[in-house]
């Protein structure tokens, strides 16, 4: 899942909302980082309510995962994605089963962002509550090891506000590339925004379903 959808349920709290995307923002700034349940149950009962909400929001994005990539729905949209990328992309080092799971995420928030149409503007709304310098210090305090720049990062994410191109295809095509970027992996071909269209027709025929996969 991708940052919108982990917080759409969220949108008035924060700290658990940062949480929702904390594992995220780590996976840019530090790859090597992982948040497992086992080494955030002790923070659930910090005296510190940011400290909770934000390893809330944690577990949170990690229980959304395992269910989301878990159902059926989600498999059958990944192949059917597959199979249209594959013509188009065959850049070299692309997993194209890794990017058929980006652009399925990706198309995701994109169709709930439709769905939401003031979620883009409550979701930074929120971001804007957050202090960016304590997130990276409460998260070196849970991870255990230096996660330098995490602050910076957080800003600037909330300064690029990516939610609000996902339903452009220029611009998702463009953030897509930024992926592959920061992955140090060639370029997307320009042909992949030929079917843009249609993957965003797919997961949004797939929505709800894959939405109550959030339920259990």
């Amino acid at each position: 899942m991708n940052y919108f959808a982990h917080a759409v349920r969220f949108l008035d709290r924060p700290y658990f909302l940062a949480g929702t995307s904390l594992p995220d923002w780590l996976s840019v700034v530090k790859r090597t980082v992982r948040l497992r349940r086992t080494s955030l149950t002790e923070h659930l009962t910090s005296p510190d309510e940011r400290t909770r909400q934000l390893v809330a929001g944690v577990v949170q994005h990690l229980e959304d995962d395992y269910r989301f990539h878990s159902a059926p729905a989600f498999s059958e949209v990944l192949v059917q994605v597959l199979r249209l990328i594959q013509p188009v992309v065959n850049t070299p080092g692309v997993s194209l089963v890794f990017l058929s799971h980006l652009m399925v995420e990706i198309m995701f928030d994109a169709a709930l962002l439709c769905r939401f149409p003031n979620g883009a503007n409550a979701y930074y709304a929120a971001l804007s509550h957050v202090d960016p310098l304590w997130i990276e210090g409460t998260a070196q305090a849970i991870v255990g090891e230096e996660v330098e720049h995490l602050g910076t990062f957080v800003r600037l994410f909330c300064r690029e506000k990516i939610l609000y191109d996902y339903n452009d295809d220029t611009a998702t095509l463009r953030r897509l590339n930024q992926v592959m970027a920061r992955l140090k992996l060639p370029p997307l071909p320009t042909a992949l925004a030929n079917v843009l269209p249609d993957i965003r027709s797919i997961v949004a025929a797939k929505e709800l379903d894959l939405w109550r996969a959030l339920d259990g």
